[in-house]
């Protein structure tokens, strides 16, 4: 069995945890004309993109693939 399938699933949990940034919920301060919670999840959907160009290039499954 691959570690690929390991390390995306691990990954998936810390970026979930990230994604719940229950330490900025009454963070009312403006941030480059954006809330600041606003702005945290916009840099994190961009820093996503790689994350899921990993996943979707290592691993995806090949029988989906099959015609």
């Amino acid at each position: 069995m691959s570690s690929t399938p390991v390390r995306v699933l691990l990954l998936a949990v810390v970026l979930l945890s990230l994604h719940l940034n229950y330490w900025m919920w009454d963070d009312g301060r403006i941030l480059l004309g954006l809330p600041a919670n606003l702005l945290y999840h916009a840099v994190f959907s961009l820093l996503l993109y790689p994350v899921m160009l990993f996943v979707v290039r290592r691993a995806w499954p090949s029988y989906l693939e099959d015609d």
